[in-house]
């Protein structure tokens, strides 16, 4: 259990820094300077991309030593609540924190209006106003999120073919990567160039796009533990 709830651990550090990175790009628009935002956003989740090699091998380990796929099922679903549970923190309280880590990876102090710090926002009021925006956010992360536990829970289904099965990891977090970096990113960076107000809510639509995917992965998960 305890290996299960550190690697749910290594998974939700490396998903939360890259998700909540974001606001970085945020941040630096409204100051006016949305390429460093953009270069903060990219050095915070290659930071938390560090867990993702720890949680990969360590679930390798559970399979190789015969762990069961209610072993894996259950790492997901841990790991995606506490997701969630840190994505709802930033989005309520998360503006005024990347900004200090803005300031220490950058070397610099920024103002910013105090009616961007620290937003008490609802989340059933946070959704993007293109209905189509918000279903490929929700799959681009899904996809991308799950790609490492999947793969090794089918692995500790099919052990015998384990090594093939865990090299299509690529391949699933790929397609994720694609949605995101051709349409999403895009959107993002038009708005980071031209209209900081509209980048600061597109941010906050992301994050909660994210943070309901994320009780919803947890969900299923805990439905393939429990079978």
């Amino acid at each position: 259990m305890v290996i299960i709830l550190c690697i749910s651990f290594f998974i939700a550090a490396s998903i939360v820094s890259e998700s909540v990175g974001v606001l970085a790009r945020a941040i630096g628009s409204l100051a006016g300077q949305p390429t460093v935002g953009y270069s903060t956003h990219v050095r915070i989740a290659t930071l938390g991309r560090f867990f993702t090699l720890l949680a990969a091998r360590t679930l390798g380990y559970i399979v190789d030593q015969g762990g069961s796929a209610k072993d894996i099922a259950l790492t997901g679903s841990i790991a995606f609540f506490i997701i969630a549970i840190m994505l709802y923190i930033s989005i309520k309280k998360g503006f005024s924190f990347v900004k200090k880590i803005f300031e220490l990876l950058n070397r610099r102090k920024i103002e910013i209006e105090g009616k961007y710090i620290d937003n008490d926002i609802s989340l059933s009021n946070l959704c993007f106003s293109t209905p189509k925006l918000t279903v490929i956010v929700f799959i681009s992360y899904s996809i991308t999120a799950i790609g490492v536990i999947l793969v090794n829970y089918i692995a500790s289904l099919h052990p015998e073919i384990r090594a093939t099965i865990v090299q299509t990891t690529a391949i699933i977090t790929s397609l994720g990567t694609l949605l995101h970096i051709f349409i999403i990113d895009s959107v993002l960076s038009n708005a980071a160039d031209n209209d900081p107000e509209k980048l600061h809510s597109l941010v906050y639509s992301y994050l909660s796009i994210r943070f309901i995917a994320s009780l919803f992965l947890s969900f299923l998960f805990f439905i393939l533990y429990l079978r």
